[in-house]
């Protein structure tokens, strides 16, 4: 019993030393002042706001790239069914009146023409849209020097989803060569991030000049390929 009672005794002088220690450990710990606490957040804003500009031109970059790959990519396909099939084709760029949702300004059809020239062009395939909010600008949405393909005055009518819709286009003869537009004709596009309102369009995206921004396309009249070209 002895050794029991000194035990229990020497067990409690341990604890008791044991919380003695641990508050004179916790009262040693210091925090951040709410000074110290307000100077850091500070700092993490100030290099949030010069990293997220210089973030956004290469962003917008990867954004054109991606847009050029749908573009290169229907081209390739209306090329390839005119060499296939022996008709001409083409790939149609729904314009801005577009009554079919989503489709305005950013819609891209593959159609094949027949060989009785009375006969209405057919779509081949379901078509595609460029990514995210992007658009095909004309002339006056961009303010580009220069007219592009979307501003070309010819235009092919198709029903699409039941419903009417017309559009510039990009021809292929049976070889494989753009034939419309015209030798002399532009061959650009110019995609860029927008929304169509009333038939027309309108950039969301502005550089530090307050214009528009975008990224020209360029298309080989040979071979259909695309690549951009640096404004």
């Amino acid at each position: 019993m002895g050794l029991v009672v000194a035990n229990r005794k020497t067990i409690g002088r341990s604890m008791k030393r044991d919380s003695t220690s641990g508050s004179e450990g916790a009262s040693s710990l210091t925090g951040f002042t709410l000074m110290e606490l307000v100077a850091v957040v500070a700092v993490v804003t100030a290099l949030l706001a010069l990293g997220v500009p210089a973030l956004m031109p290469e962003r917008g970059w990867r954004a054109g790239q991606a847009a050029e790959a749908v573009v290169a990519g229907e081209l390739t396909r209306a090329r390839s069914q005119a060499v296939a099939s022996g008709r001409e084709t083409a790939l149609v760029l729904v314009g801005y009146d577009s009554p079919v949702a989503g489709s305005a300004g950013r819609c891209l059809l593959v159609v094949e023409f027949s060989h009785d020239a009375a006969a209405a062009p057919q779509i081949v395939g379901r078509g595609d849209l460029l990514p995210g909010n992007h658009l095909f600008f004309d002339q006056a949405a961009s303010g580009a020097d220069q007219a592009t393909v979307f501003d070309r005055p010819e235009r092919l009518e198709l029903v699409y989803q039941s419903k009417q819709v017309s559009g510039p286009f990009v021809r292929f003869d049976r070889r494989g060569v753009v034939v419309h537009p015209p030798a002399g004709g532009s061959l650009d596009l110019l995609v860029g991030q927008g929304v169509v309102r009333g038939g027309r369009a309108t950039s969301t995206r502005r550089n530090f000049a307050g214009d528009a921004e975008f990224q020209r396309i360029r298309i080989g009249r040979l071979n259909g390929r695309t690549r951009i070209i640096a404004e």
